[in-house]
């Protein structure tokens, strides 16, 4: 729970919440790369061809593209003249990039087990 008073700015939570879902899907990414590298070692004996470049590649495109929307609209944030609490702020987005990171990180961990 947090403490009373005023609310935080619900666009720098929004800036910040898509941190960290860009975050979030980085790290799934990884970690469906590394499996899918594990999972060809132990099937055929070999990494995949070009190392599963293809993955990172298709996979860090849209978390770029989550991360540089979350840039520019804080590059517009700067120049409002609001006050910022930054840990509110950044409590605030974490709850409310929960959902989306479990969705993300669920859709990773069922690829992985189904590709098994």
């Amino acid at each position: 729970m947090t403490a009373p008073g005023p609310r935080p700015s619900s666009i720098r939570v929004l800036v910040k919440s898509l941190h960290l879902i860009a975050a979030g899907w980085l790290a799934s990414v990884g970690w469906l790369w590394l499996s899918q590298v594990l999972i060809n070692l132990d099937r055929f004996g070999v990494p995949p061809e070009n190392y599963g470049l293809w993955t990172l590649v298709e996979g860090i495109f849209p978390a770029a593209l989550v991360e540089l929307s979350a840039l520019k609209l804080a590059d517009y944030l700067r120049n409002v003249p609001a006050k910022e609490e930054r840990w509110r702020e950044w409590h605030h987005a974490f709850w409310w990039a929960l959902v989306p990171n479990l969705l993300i990180i669920g859709t990773a961990y069922l690829l992985i087990t189904e590709g098994r």
